[in-house]
C-alpha cells in the first residue's frame, strides 16, 4: 500500500516537473532554432502539426555513427502507414546515400518524458526548453537504454548525440515521415514539394534545429532565422542539433601560460571560388547549370599551418583551430592544403603579440596580451583575432581533336585531315559524370552519376578544350558527327571514353582518354570518325545523227552506240582552284598551283586547252576529241555563254587542283570505281601519270563532297557531258540544293539511310549531237524570280552578213520605236531598218572651212535581205512602214564629233548639219541612227587643204528574223515565239552556229520592254576540244515602276493694288494667286493593298509606309521608284500658313506600256491658306450707360512691310543705317518672308566701352517693343553702336548713330542701306534652259533633240530643279528620262525652277499625228535610195536664262505703315473685308461722330499668327476683344484736380504671399455627426462611447456591447442615454455619386452642390470608400515663374513724371511702355517685395488715358514680374482615391430621426487568464494531495515499524 502511494506521489511530481530542469543536466546542447508563419494548405497536400525526432550516437574522433538510428514521437500510434526513407541520418546522406523509399512498417519510440515542441506551426520553438530536455539525465538514460550503450560510456566525452527533427505530413494524398532532408525528395520532383508545402517542409522543419557552431564536420548556420530555405542550404546546414556530454573548453584569453599572458588567434581555411560551372563556358563549351555558394566554403577542414616565432604557441596545427599565442613575433604559413586543394605557398600571416609594460619593462599586473595581424597572398583578417587562408581546388583540362579513322585515303594520306568536303568542325560531344562527383573537403555533391556535365562543339581546327573540370570520373561521347562523317565503323552511336581527373596536389591536370585501345586511330586525345563514301558508275552512249547547218532541220536517227575510250575527270569542287594548297607544294612551286617553271613541279597547273598553255602530267590523248567525220572538220567559234553569267567562260579551262580520279569507259561504254580496270588515275599516287587499270583490292570510293564530272574527249560534233554529284546526299535530288544528311542527337542512333552512306551513284550518259536548243526563261530583273506570264512575245534576229566595206561590226539591227497613246500608255514597235548608204566616211577640211555632214540614204530593195526556202523574203516593208522609217531616221539624224577641239558639228536652222575645222588634226565623227545606233567616219583638218569626201559606205540589212516550222498538228511557220504559263519557251528547232539577238516584242503586263539580248551558238573545234554548255538564256525584264510627282499649290501673295477705301482714301489691297507653295509639306505614302509584282514578289503589305516625301522650295517633290499598284497618300505636315483637310488621297499606278521604264504620276494637291477675320468693338458713353457705337471709322495699317510669298526664310530691313538725336525715337521696319511671317522677333543692341576707368558700359540707344513685333530705338547716349535683329534663326544687323540734342541732322540724310539675311556676296547665279519652245506630236516622242529638256547652271547655282507643266492633259514631263511627251493636241506653259529660286518659263505645242505616209514605188519595182532629210520643220530652239544677284533684296509689296482698309463701325462692330497675310497690324481711329471724342494717334496692335489647329479661319479682335470706348463731348468730364505739370500718382496691387507662395491644401474634415462612433470618453473608472444612428421612430434604442475589455480592465455597461439630434424630413431623395483622385489623406469634402430645376442644392456626405495608392517621388526645384501686377496711374497725358510711393518715375506720353529700367528697386520697395526672390522685367499700358467711375483721369498699367518659386518635389507618398455618395438626407417616405446614444461603462478588475487556470488548479490540487499523503504516511509510520 505504501509503495503504491509513493508511486502516485512521484507521478504527480513528474507531472509538475514535466519540462527538464538544468538541475539534472549531463551535457551541453549545440543547437539553435528559428521559424516563421505557415499557411493553411488544403486538399491533397497539408500538414496538421505532427512532428517527431530522429537520433543516433556519433563517435567524436572518427565522426562516424556508432549506434542504430531511432525515431521518437510523443504519440504512440498513428504513423504506422507513413511512407519514409528508412532510418537514414544526415551522416548517411553526406556519405553518398541516396533516397530509398519504403511504404509502411514505420516504427518509432515514445519517450517517457514528453518532448517539448520542436516543430511549431508558427514562430520559433523554445530552444532553451529543447536544450534542457536533451541534456536531462532522465532523457539521456532513456536514450542509453534505447541505443544499448551504457550510460557512463555515453557521457564520457567520446560520443555525442545527433538529433534531427521529423515532419509527418500529407503530400499529394500520401502520408510521409521525413527529416529536413526532405529537400532531397524535393529535388527529385523538381521543387513541387517546396511550391506546395514550402512553409512547413522548407521553413518550420529545417529551421526547427540548426548548429550554433561547427561540429562533427557540419557547419553552423549563419543565415536567416525565418523564411523559406532552398534545398542546398537545408541539406548542408539545417535540421540538426548536437549534444556534447563533456563541454569543450574554450581557451580563455589572457590566461597565464608560460612566461606571460596569451591571446587566442583563430585560423580557418576558405575557398573563394565557391562553385559555378558556368564560369568555364566558352564559345565551344557549354557547362550544364551547376553551382553552389555553401557556407562550407568558408570553413574547410584539413589544411595544416606552421606557426614559427619566438613566443608561446609556435607549432604546427590543423585547421580550423584557435591558438593561444604569447608575447612575440610570429610568421604563419600553410604547409599542407586540404584534400583536393592546391597549396597556397604565397600565403602568409605576420602576427605580433604585445603586453603592456611598466617603466621597468615588466608586464603590468593584469595587462592582457594584444595581437596585430597582417595577411598577404589571399585570405582575410580583422587585424586582431583571426586570419583565413584562401586555397583553390585542383582542376583538370581536357583537349580532344577529331581525326579520320582511315590512315591512308584518297586526297590526303593523313588521318588528321578530313577527306573530300567532309569537315571536323561542328561535331557535338557530351561529357557526363561516370560516378557521383563531390567537391573535395566540403563534400558538396555537384553531379550524380550520368548527369550531363558539359556539351562541347569542335571548332575550326577540329578540336575543343574543356577547362575547369572538377576532380572525378567522367565519360565522353560524340552525339552528333561533323559534316561528312558518321560514327567510327558506321556504328549506331559514338564510342565512349573514360576520363579520370584525380587529385595530384600540383598544377592543372592534363587529361586524356584512359581506356582507348592502342589499335585505334590516333593518340589518347584523338577521336576518330568514318567518312561517308560512295561508288560512281558511268555508262556512256552516243546519239547518231548527221550534222547539218539548215534552218529548218532534218529528222533524227535514233540508233545509239556505246562510247568507248572516253575519259572522265572527277574533281572536288571546293578544292578545284589554283594555288593555296600545301598538299601539292614543292620547292619550285611553293603555292602548289603549277606556276613554277621547273619541269619537276609536282602541282597540277591551270589547264588552258584553247591556247595550249598548261602544264599537266596527264597523257595528251586524254584531251583529244574523237573524230566523227574527218572530211567535215568543225570550224572555230566564240566561247559559249554560261547560264546566269555575263562573262564568257570556257570549260576547257580546267583547274587541275585536287583531281581525284580519271575514269575511262570500256568497250561497253562503262567506267566505275567498282571496276579498277576503268580507273586510270587517282590522286593518292598508285596510278599517277598512268593510263593503265587500277590495282584490285583498292578502295576507290569517293569521299563525302560535291564533285564535278567532266568529259575530256567527246566524239567530234558531240556535246561533252559535265555534271555534278554530291556524295552523301540523296542521289535523286539536285546535288547543289538537296538538304544535308540527317544526323543523330543526344541519345539517338545515327540514321543510316540508302543514298546517304556507302551508295553507288549510277549515271547513264548520252552524247547528243552539238546543237543549241535555245530556252528562254523570263525573269524579274529585281528579284531574279521567273515571271510566270504567258504570251510574252519574242523574235530571234540572226546576223547573216557583214558590211561591204569589210568591217566586222553589225551597225544596223532592228530598233524600237516608242509610241505614246492618248491614254498616256507607251507602247513599242520593233522595226527592221533597210540598207544604209552614207555618201562618205572620210572628210578632209581646211582650217576654218565647213562642209555638209554625210548624207544618209535608205535602200528598201537592193538587196532585199534573205530569201527563205519557201521562196519568200525574210524581211519586207509596207509603204506606211517605209514612211515611218524615213521619219525615224530623219528625226534621229545627228552628228557628234569625238574631239571638238579639232572639229565641230553644228545644226543649222533649216535642220541640216555642217562640220567645221577648228584645229589641225584627225578625229572621228558619228552619225546617230534610230535605236541609239551609229555609223562612223573620220575628219581630218589640215592647213590649206582642199575639201574632199571619200570612201562611201553601205551597210546591208545584215540579218533576218528566225522562222521555224511546226509540223504538228498542221504545218505552219513561226516568227513570233511566246512564253507559256511558266514564263519560258523553247525554240521548236535548234539554231546553227552564229550570232543572234533576242528581241522582246511584247512584254508581260507590268514590265518594261527588255533591251535586245545578244547570244552566240558555238560548236566544238576538232583540234582544241573546247567544252561548251547548252544555251539557256535567262532574259530579265525590269518591272515597270512609277514615281508620284507632287505639286503643292495654294494662294500666294504676288502683289498689291491701289483702291479707294471708305472716306475716299487710297488703300493697298493684297493680290493673291494660286501657285506652287515653297517647301515644308510632307506626304506619307502607304500601300493601299499588297503591292505584288507579276512574278509574285510582295514588296509591301497593305498599310505599310512606303515612302516619306517633302516638297522643296519649288513646291514639288517626287517619290522613290514605286512598284505598280494602289497607294494612299496622306499629307502629314503642310507649308507654314496653310492647312490640309487631312483626307487621304488614293493613287493608282497602272501599267503604262512596255516602252516606259519609269513613268511619272502627277498628283496636284492644293491647300487652303489660313484666313483671318478681324473685328473691332466700339462703344459710346451716354447718359444711360455705354452703348454700341455707329459711324466710327478705323484705319487698318500694316505695322511691318509685307512681302510677296517667298520660297525660303529671310529677314529684310529696307534701312539698316540710322542717325538720330539723343532722346529721339525711330521705328525699325523689319520684314519677314511668308514662311516665317509670324515668328517672334528679337532686337539686341551692343554696348560700347566706357572711356572712364571702371565705368559701366554705355548703351547708346534703348530698344522698346510692342509684343516682340514692333521695335523702336531711342537715343540715350551720344555715340554709335550696332544692333542685331533675329527671327527663326535668320539674322541681320544695323547701325545707329546718336547725336547731341542740339546737333544738326545731316541734310540730306544718307541713302538707306538695305540688308537681308540671304545676303551672300556679289556672285551672280544663272540657270539656262536650252529650249523653251517645244513642238511635240500626239502619241509620239519626237526625238532627243526636240523633246529632251536640257538645263545648265553657273558655278555656285543649285542644280536641283523641278518642272511644272500647267496643263497635263496636253503634255507631261517625265523626270527620269528628262523628256516631255505629247498627250493631246493643244498648247500649255511649263516652268523650270531651281532651289535658288531661279525660274524659266516656256511653252509646249502638241500637234496631231498626220500619219500621211504614201507609196513612192510600184509593187515589185525597184526604188532608188531615198536621202534622209533632217527634220527642218522642228522649230529652232529658243533658249532662256534666269539670273539672280546674291545681294538682291526683296522689295515690299506693301510697305510698312500703309493703309490697307477703312473699317466702319455699325452697331458697335467693325469687320475687315480684306484677305490679310500673316503678320502684325494696328488700327487707329480716323473719324467719329461730331459729338464724340477720339484720339487719332492712339494705336491698337494685333497679330495674325498661324494656328494650324484653329481651322481655315481665325478671328482676331482688336483691344484684346474689349470694346474701344468713345466719350460724348457734351458730357462733363470729371477729372482729378492735379496742378499743371504736377506729378501724377501710380498705385499698384500688391501680390498675395509675394515671396514664398504655398500650395493650398485639399479636402475638408469629415463632420463628426456623420460618423457611427462619434466619441470615446475614458478615465480611471468610467468609459463612455457616444454613437449616432438614424431610426424610423424617435424612441428607438440602440443595442450596444454589454462588456468591453482592454486586457487589463473589464468595462461593464451601466446604461445608455439617448438624445434626439435631428428630424430628417421625408420626401424625394436626391443622391449623387462623386469620384475623387489624388487625395493626401482619407478626407473628402463634407458637402457637394448640384443644380436641380435651376436651383443649387447642397448635399451632405453620406458614405465614402477609399482606395490606397503609392506613387514614385520627384525632386523639388526652384524656378522663376511669371507674375503680373496690375495698377492705375492717376494724372494726365501732359505730365512728365509721377509718384510711386516716395519715388518719382519719368513719364513720356509717346513712349509705348512705362519706364522700368533703372527704377526696378523703386517698384519692389513700393510693393514690399524681396529683391532676392522678385524681379521686375517690363511693364505695359493697358490702353490709353480714360476716366474711371469716380471721374479720375487714369491710365491702367500691368507690371510683368517674375518670382523665384520653390516647387516641391513629389516624395514617394501614399495617396488615396475615393468614391463618395452625397444626398439631401431624405428618404422616399416618412420622416426619420437622427439619435445620439451614450453608452456608459464602469471598470472591474480583470480575472485570471483562463489559459493559466489549469496550472493554478494543478498546483493547488497537487499541494493538497501532497499534504494528505504526508499526513497519511506520518500516521502509518507511527503505527508501522516498516517506516
Amino acid at each position: 500500500m505504501s509503495k503504491r502511494i509513493l508511486s502516485a506521489l512521484l507521478a504527480v511530481l513528474f507531472l509538475i516537473t514535466a519540462l527538464p530542469s538544468t538541475v539534472w543536466a549531463v551535457g551541453e546542447g549545440n543547437m539553435e532554432a528559428g521559424g516563421g508563419q505557415t499557411e493553411t494548405v488544403t486538399g491533397d497536400s497539408f500538414w496538421n502539426g505532427d512532428w517527431g525526432i530522429r537520433f543516433c550516437v556519433v563517435d567524436v574522433a572518427s565522426q562516424t555513427v556508432v549506434s542504430a538510428t531511432y525515431d521518437a514521437a510523443n504519440r504512440s500510434a498513428g504513423y504506422e502507414g507513413h511512407r519514409h526513407y528508412g532510418k537514414t541520418n544526415k551522416f548517411d546522406y553526406r556519405n553518398g546515400a541516396s533516397l530509398s523509399g519504403q511504404v509502411g512498417a514505420y516504427g518509432w519510440e515514445t519517450p517517457p518524458v514528453t518532448i517539448p515542441t520542436i516543430v511549431r506551426t508558427s514562430g520559433a520553438p523554445d530552444i532553451k526548453a529543447i536544450k534542457n530536455y536533451f541534456t536531462d539525465e532522465t532523457v539521456i538514460r532513456w536514450i542509453s537504454d534505447v541505443t544499448g550503450m551504457a550510460y557512463d560510456t555515453l557521457i564520457n566525452g567520446d560520443y555525442k548525440l545527433f538529433i534531427e527533427p521529423i515532419l509527418y505530413f500529407t503530400f499529394d494524398g500520401q502520408k510521409y515521415a521525413m527529416t529536413a532532408t526532405a529537400a532531397l525528395f524535393d529535388r527529385n520532383i523538381n521543387g513541387l514539394l517546396l511550391r506546395t508545402l514550402g512553409n512547413a517542409t522548407h521553413q518550420q522543419l529545417p529551421l526547427a534545429l540548426y548548429l550554433e557552431k561547427n561540429d562533427l564536420g557540419f557547419t553552423k548556420w549563419s543565415g536567416a532565422k525565418t523564411g523559406i530555405q532552398n534545398d542546398t542550404n537545408i541539406i548542408n546546414y539545417l535540421g540538426m542539433g548536437i549534444v556534447s556530454f563533456i563541454p569543450e573548453e574554450e581557451p580563455e584569453p589572457g590566461t597565464e601560460d608560460g612566461d606571460g599572458p596569451t591571446v587566442p588567434i583563430s585560423f580557418r581555411k576558405t575557398d573563394p571560388e565557391r562553385f559555378n560551372a558556368a564560369n568555364y563556358n566558352t564559345g565551344l563549351i557549354t557547362f550544364a547549370p551547376a553551382s553552389s555558394s555553401s557556407s562550407a566554403f568558408d570553413n574547410i577542414s584539413g589544411a595544416v599551418i606552421e606557426i614559427s616565432g619566438d613566443g608561446v604557441g609556435a607549432g604546427t596545427y590543423e585547421l580550423p583551430c584557435t591558438v593561444e599565442l604569447g608575447e612575440g613575433t610570429y610568421t604563419v604559413r600553410e604547409v599542407e592544403p586540404p584534400y583536393g586543394y592546391l597549396l597556397n605557398d604565397s600565403w602568409s600571416a605576420e602576427i605580433t603579440v604585445e603586453v603592456e609594460k611598466d617603466a621597468e619593462g615588466k608586464p603590468v599586473e593584469g595587462a592582457e596580451a594584444k595581437a596585430t595581424i597582417t595577411v598577404s597572398g589571399g585570405g582575410d583578417t580583422d587585424g586582431e583575432t583571426y586570419a583565413t587562408v584562401e586555397d583553390y581546388r585542383q582542376r583538370g583540362r581536357l583537349t580532344v581533336t577529331k581525326v579520320d579513322n582511315e590512315t591512308i585515303s584518297i586526297n590526303h594520306n593523313n588521318y588528321r585531315t578530313p577527306q573530300g568536303d567532309a569537315s571536323f568542325v561542328g561535331a557535338v560531344f557530351e561529357l557526363r559524370a561516370a560516378k557521383d562527383i563531390y567537391l573535395p573537403s566540403t563534400w558538396i555533391k555537384i553531379y550524380s552519376e550520368g548527369d550531363l556535365v558539359a556539351t562541347a562543339v569542335t571548332g575550326n581546327d577540329g578540336s575543343f578544350t574543356i577547362d575547369g573540370l572538377e576532380q572525378g570520373v567522367y565519360t565522353l561521347q560524340e552525339i552528333t558527327p561533323s559534316d561528312g562523317y558518321v560514327f567510327r565503323d558506321a556504328e549506331k552511336r559514338g564510342q565512349i571514353y573514360t576520363i579520370t581527373n584525380a587529385y595530384t596536389g600540383s598544377g592543372t591536370n592534363i587529361l586524356s582518354f584512359g581506356d582507348k585501345d592502342a589499335s585505334e586511330t590516333g593518340n589518347s586525345n584523338q577521336y576518330a570518325n568514318t567518312v561517308i563514301k560512295a561508288d560512281l558508275t558511268l555508262t556512256k552512249f552516243n546519239e547518231n545523227r548527221t550534222v547539218e547547218n539548215e534552218m529548218d532541220g532534218n529528222a533524227y536517227e535514233m540508233n545509239k552506240e556505246p562510247a568507248e575510250g572516253v575519259y572522265f575527270a572527277v574533281y572536288l569542287n571546293s578544292k578545284a582552284a589554283a594555288g593555296d594548297n600545301p598538299i601539292y607544294s614543292t620547292t619550285d612551286d611553293p603555292a602548289g598551283d603549277g606556276t613554277g617553271s621547273s619541269a619537276s613541279t609536282a602541282g597540277w597547273g591551270y589547264l588552258d586547252l584553247v591556247n595550249n598553255n598548261f602544264y599537266s602530267p596527264l597523257p595528251d590523248e586524254w584531251f583529244k576529241q574523237r573524230d566523227l567525220d574527218a572530211d567535215n572538220p568543225l570550224p572555230n567559234g566564240n566561247p559559249s555563254v554560261e547560264d546566269g553569267r555575263e562573262e564568257e567562260t570556257d570549260h576547257a579551262k580546267i583547274s587541275m587542283k585536287d583531281l581525284y580520279m580519271v575514269l575511262q569507259t570500256d568497250r561497253t561504254g562503262r567506267a566505275s570505281t567498282l571496276d579498277p580496270s576503268t580507273v586510270v588515275y587517282c590522286s593518292w599516287g598508285e596510278l599517277a601519270n598512268s593510263a593503265e587499270g587500277g590495282a584490285a583490292g583498292i578502295d576507290y570510293r569517293l569521299p563525302y563532297g560535291l564533285y564535278t564530272v567532266i568529259e575530256l574527249n567527246p566524239y567530234e560534233g558531240r556535246e561533252p557531258d559535265m555534271f555534278q554529284v554530291f556524295i552523301g546526299r540523296d542521289p535523286d535530288s539536285d546535288p547543289t540544293t538537296a538538304p544535308t544528311e540527317t544526323k543523330s542527337g543526344s541519345g539517338e542512333d545515327y540514321p543510316y539511310t540508302s543514298g546517304w552512306y556507302d551508295y553507288n551513284y549510277n549515271y547513264i550518259l548520252e552524247n547528243k549531237t552539238l546543237k543549241q536548243t535555245v530556252t528562254v526563261r523570263k525573269t524579274d530583273a529585281q528579284s531574279g524570280k521567273t515571271v510566270p506570264a504567258a504570251n510574252t512575245t519574242y523574235r530571234v534576229w540572226s546576223w547573216d552578213n557583214i558590211s561591204t566595206n569589210g568591217s566586222t561590226e553589225h551597225p544596223l539591227r532592228p530598233y524600237t520605236r516608242k509610241i505614246v497613246a492618248a491614254d498616256g500608255t507607251v507602247t513599242a514597235d520593233t522595226v527592221v531598218p533597210p540598207t544604209i548608204m552614207m555618201d562618205y566616211s572620210s572628210l578632209t577640211l581646211a582650217l576654218g572651212e565647213s562642209a555638209a555632214a554625210p548624207d544618209v540614204s535608205l535602200d528598201f530593195f537592193a538587196p532585199a535581205a534573205v530569201t527563205l526556202k519557201d521562196g519568200t523574203q525574210a524581211i519586207s516593208w509596207t509603204d506606211a512602214e517605209k514612211a515611218e522609217i524615213r521619219i525615224d531616221f530623219a528625226n534621229a539624224y545627228a552628228v557628234r564629233i569625238a574631239d571638238t577641239g579639232i572639229a565641230k558639228a553644228e545644226h543649222q536652222a533649216d535642220g541640216s548639219w555642217i562640220i567645221t575645222g577648228v584645229a589641225v588634226g584627225t578625229t572621228r565623227y558619228s552619225v546617230t541612227l534610230p535605236g541609239d545606233q551609229t555609223i562612223t567616219g573620220t575628219v581630218t583638218v589640215a592647213e590649206g587643204a582642199e575639201t574632199a569626201v571619200e570612201e562611201p559606205v553601205t551597210w546591208k540589212v545584215d540579218g533576218h528574223w528566225i522562222h521555224q516550222t511546226i509540223d504538228y498538228p498542221n504545218p505552219y511557220t513561226l516568227i513570233d515565239f511566246k512564253t507559256d504559263g511558266t514564263g519560258t519557251f523553247t525554240l521548236p528547232d535548234y539554231l546553227v552556229y552564229g550570232d543572234y539577238l533576242l528581241y522582246e516584242i511584247e512584254s508581260p503586263e507590268g514590265y518594261v520592254q527588255a533591251e535586245p539580248f545578244a547570244f552566240t551558238v558555238n560548236k566544238s573545234d576538232a583540234n582544241d576540244s573546247k567544252i561548251y554548255l547548252t544555251l539557256n538564256i535567262k532574259q530579265a525584264d525590269v518591272p515597270q515602276k512609277a514615281r508620284i510627282v507632287f505639286e503643292k499649290s495654294g494662294d500666294l501673295l504676288v502683289g498689291a493694288e491701289v483702291y479707294k477705301t471708305l472716306l475716299a482714301m487710297n488703300g493697298l489691297k493684297p493680290i493673291w494667286k494660286v501657285g506652287l507653295l515653297a517647301g515644308g509639306t510632307t506626304f506619307e505614302l502607304y500601300a493601299a493593298e499588297d503591292i505584288v509584282t507579276p512574278e509574285g514578289t510582295v514588296y509591301y503589305r497593305a498599310g505599310d509606309l512606303v515612302d516619306t516625301v517633302k516638297t522643296d522650295r519649288t513646291g514639288m517633290a517626287q517619290s522613290a521608284e514605286l512598284e505598280l499598284g494602289h497607294y494612299t497618300v496622306k499629307e502629314v505636315a503642310t507649308t507654314w500658313g496653310y492647312l490640309t483637310d487631312g483626307e487621304p488621297i488614293d493613287v493608282e499606278l497602272a501599267y503604262a506600256g512596255q516602252a516606259v521604264t519609269i513613268y511619272p504620276k502627277y498628283l496636284e494637291v492644293e491647300n487652303s491658306r489660313q484666313n483671318v477675320v478681324f473685328k473691332v468693338l466700339k462703344e459710346a458713353v451716354t447718359k444711360s450707360g455705354n452703348k454700341p457705337a455707329n459711324d466710327v471709322y478705323f484705319g487698318l495699317y500694316n505695322a511691318q512691310s509685307i512681302y510677296a510669298s517667298a520660297d525660303e526664310a529671310w529677314i529684310v530691313m529696307p534701312r539698316s543705317n540710322f542717325i538720330i538725336k539723343k532722346g529721339e525715337t525711330v521705328t525699325l521696319d523689319i520684314g519677314l518672308s511668308s514662311l516665317i511671317a509670324d515668328e517672334q522677333i528679337t532686337v539686341a543692341v551692343d554696348e560700347i566701352e566706357n572711356p572712364e576707368e571702371g565705368g559701366e558700359p554705355i548703351v547708346v540707344a534703348e530698344v522698346t517693343n510692342y509684343d516682340n513685333r514692333v521695335f523702336r530705338l531711342t537715343g540715350t547716349e551720344i555715340g554709335s553702336m550696332t544692333f542685331t535683329v533675329t527671327a527663326a534663326g535668320q539674322t541681320v544687323t544695323g547701325t545707329v548713330e546718336v547725336l547731341a540734342e542740339d546737333a544738326e541732322l545731316p541734310d540730306p540724310m544718307p541713302d538707306a542701306k538695305p540688308v537681308s539675311s540671304l545676303q551672300e556676296g556679289d556672285e551672280e547665279l544663272t540657270m539656262t534652259v536650252t529650249r523653251t519652245n517645244y513642238q511635240l506630236i500626239v502619241g509620239k516622242r519626237v526625238d532627243e533633240r526636240a523633246d529632251e529638256l536640257e538645263v545648265t547652271f553657273s558655278d555656285g547655282a543649285s542644280q536641283e530643279y523641278s518642272v511644272h507643266v500647267e496643263d497635263k492633259d496636253v503634255a507631261v514631263y517625265a523626270p527620269d528620262s528628262e523628256c516631255f511627251y505629247g498627250i493631246s493636241a493643244g498648247t500649255t506653259a511649263f516652268t523650270v525652277t531651281n532651289t535658288d529660286g531661279l525660274t524659266v518659263k516656256g511653252t509646249i505645242e502638241v500637234i496631231a499625228d498626220s500619219d500621211d505616209a504614201t507609196s513612192d514605188e510600184e509593187d515589185g519595182e525597184a526604188e532608188e535610195p531615198v536621202p534622209v532629210v533632217p527634220a527642218a520643220d522642228t522649230p529652232e530652239a529658243i533658249p532662256a536664262t534666269a539670273t539672280k544677284n546674291g545681294v538682291e533684296i526683296s522689295e515690299a509689296v506693301i510697305p510698312a505703315e500703309s493703309l490697307l482698309e477703312v473699317i466702319r463701325i455699325k452697331d458697335g462692330v467693325g469687320t475687315s473685308t480684306l484677305d490679310l497675310p500673316l503678320g502684325s497690324y494696328y488700327i487707329r481711329e480716323l473719324k467719329a461722330p461730331s459729338n464724340y471724342e477720339y484720339d487719332p494717334d492712339q494705336r491698337w496692335y494685333f497679330r495674325f499668327e498661324y494656328s494650324p489647329l484653329s481651322g481655315t479661319t481665325v478671328t482676331v479682335m482688336a483691344n484684346g476683344g474689349h470694346s474701344i470706348v468713345n466719350k460724348v463731348e457734351e458730357e462733363p468730364t470729371v477729372v482729378v484736380v492735379v496742378p499743371d505739370k504736377e506729378p501724377g500718382r501710380m498705385e499698384l496691387d500688391k501680390p498675395k504671399d509675394p515671396n514664398r507662395p504655398s500650395n493650398p491644401g485639399t479636402g475638408a474634415v469629415l463632420p463628426r455627426e456623420y460618423a457611427s462612433l462619434v466619441q470615446e470618453e475614458k478615465n480611471e473608472d468610467t468609459l463612455t462611447h457616444i454613437y449616432t444612428f438614424t431610426a424610423d421612430e424617435s424612441d428607438d434604442t440602440l443595442q450596444v456591447p454589454e462588456e468591453l475589455s482592454d486586457g487589463s480592465l473589464v468595462w461593464k455597461l451601466q446604461g445608455v442615454d439617448y438624445k434626439l439630434l435631428n428630424v430628417i424630413p421625408g420626401g424625394k431623395r436626391v443622391e449623387e455619386s462623386v469620384s475623387f483622385g489624388s487625395l493626401d489623406s482619407k478626407t473628402v469634402p463634407g458637402t457637394y452642390t448640384v443644380t436641380i430645376d435651376g436651383e443649387d442644392v447642397v448635399l451632405q456626405l453620406e458614405t465614402v470608400n477609399y482606395t490606397e495608392h503609392r506613387s514614385e517621388g520627384t525632386k523639388g526645384y526652384w524656378s522663376w515663374d511669371p507674375v503680373n501686377v496690375t495698377g492705375v496711374l492717376y494724372g494726365d497725358s501732359d505730365m512728365t513724371e509721377y509718384y510711386l510711393g516716395n519715388a518719382l518715375i519719368p513719364y513720356n506720353y509717346n513712349a509705348n511702355t512705362p519706364v522700368v529700367s533703372g527704377y526696378e528697386s523703386a517698384y519692389l520697395q513700393y510693393l514690399g517685395l524681396d529683391p532676392d526672390s522678385f524681379r521686375v522685367k517690363s511693364a505695359a499700358w493697358r490702353g490709353g488715358w480714360t476716366t474711371d467711375k469716380e471721374g479720375h483721369s487714369v491710365r491702367y498699367v500691368t507690371l510683368h514680374c517674375s518670382r523665384q518659386t520653390w516647387h516641391d518635389g513629389n516624395p514617394a507618398v501614399t495617396y488615396y482615391s475615393a468614391e463618395a455618395v452625397y444626398s439631401n438626407g431624405l428618404t422616399d417616405g416618412p420622416d426619420r430621426y437622427e439619435i445620439q446614444a451614450s453608452a456608459n461603462y464602469v471598470a472591474t478588475k480583470a480575472g485570471i487568464a483562463s489559459g493559466s487556470l489549469w496550472f493554478v488548479a494543478a498546483a493547488v490540487g497537487s499541494a493538497a494531495l501532497i499534504t494528505i499523503l504526508v499526513i497519511t504516511l506520518k500516521k502509518r509510520r507511527d503505527n508501522d515499524s516498516e517506516y
